[in-house]
Order: structure tokens, then C-alpha cells, then sequence
């Protein structure tokens, strides 16, 4: 039986996306040869289930379902996890402990301490779980190895000024000037 996490996942990725890319569009974001489209509507009438009653499954309101459905709510992540299979929660869990092993070996080689990050993640239509976020200084929080310098956007959130400058410098090191 098909889960609901694509739909919640990549409905989240599509709004994501709209935002980063400021892109109109209304339920479908095509990128990349790639069509994210929220499914939740479809799958939900598939399986002869109503509005009413998924929400009363994952505990939120009608209305929560109603706005996932139309695009004009993107679901937590605590609903996401609600709507994954066991299996699928393990496949992300799998795939986030190998990005995090993978970021945290190739930023400590160029003298960056990763602090944490976020990731998203989709799955395609033949149901492969993808990683469907962007890896930046917007999704991280890095900091110098040694002087433990800000090298991320919370020198925007702290008002701390060298955005610009920081994000530079990440990309300097990353392409190994």
C-alpha cells in the first residue's frame, strides 16, 4: 500500500522551492525534467477515504487537510513522520546518517565544524525516497574550525553583518581556493 509521505514531503519541497526559486505556479513546480505535485487529494479519494477521516486518523482538523490538498499549507514535519510507513522513516533516517557522515568528513577537511543542518526529503513517482533539499550555509549552520566564526545565515538572524562575506568564504573553501 502506498504511504502519503510523498504527497506531504514533496508538497513541502513545492513550497520550499517556490519560495527559494520565486516561481508562480500552483500545485506543480516543474524543475529539472522533475514534476513535484501534491498527490494528497488523489490518494486520499483513491483509497475511498474523506476529508473527515484522515484527519481524524492523523489528528489535525479538516481544514488542514483541505488547505495540504489545494497547496496552501505546507505540513510539519510532525504530520509527514505521521503519514510514513516504518519502513520509510528507516530509509530516511538511513539516508540522513550518511549525508551527516558525508557533510561532517568533507567540511572538516576544509576547516568547517558542521554544526547541524535540516534536509527534506521526497520520494519520486516510482516511489524512491529523495533527498529534496538544497546543502547550503541557508540549510546549515557552520562555523570556522578554529575561530568558531559564523559561517552561515545566522549571521543574518543574529545581525552579526558579512553575510555576503561568510557565504563567500564557505565557497571559497568548498571549491578549494
Amino acid at each position: 500500500m502506498e504511504s502519503l509521505l510523498d504527497i506531504t514531503l514533496l508538497s513541502c519541497y513545492h513550497i520550499h522551492m517556490e519560495r527559494l526559486l520565486s516561481i508562480e505556479s500552483s500545485r506543480n513546480t516543474h524543475q529539472a525534467g522533475f514534476t513535484m505535485k501534491n498527490r494528497l487529494e488523489e490518494l486520499r479519494k483513491a483509497r475511498g477515504i474523506n476529508q473527515e477521516e484522515l484527519a481524524s486518523a492523523l489528528e489535525v482538523s479538516r481544514q488542514t487537510i483541505s488547505q495540504i490538498e489545494r497547496g496552501d499549507y505546507s505540513p510539519s514535519v510532525t504530520l509527514a513522520l505521521k503519514l510514513a510507513t516504518p519502513e520509510e522513516i528507516e530509509t530516511i533516517k538511513k539516508y540522513a546518517f550518511q549525508v551527516n557522515d558525508l557533510l561532517k568528513s568533507f567540511m572538516k577537511e576544509i576547516g568547517i565544524d558542521l554544526v547541524d543542518f535540516k534536509l527534506e526529503f521526497g520520494r519520486l513517482t516510482d516511489g524512491t525516497i529523495v533527498l529534496a533539499d538544497e546543502i547550503s550555509p541557508d540549510t546549515c549552520r557552520l562555523w570556522d574550525e578554529k575561530t568558531h566564526e559564523k559561517l552561515d545565515k545566522d549571521r543574518f538572524r543574529r545581525d552579526l553583518g558579512g553575510v555576503e562575506d561568510a557565504y563567500h568564504e564557505v565557497m571559497r573553501r568548498l571549491m578549494g581556493e
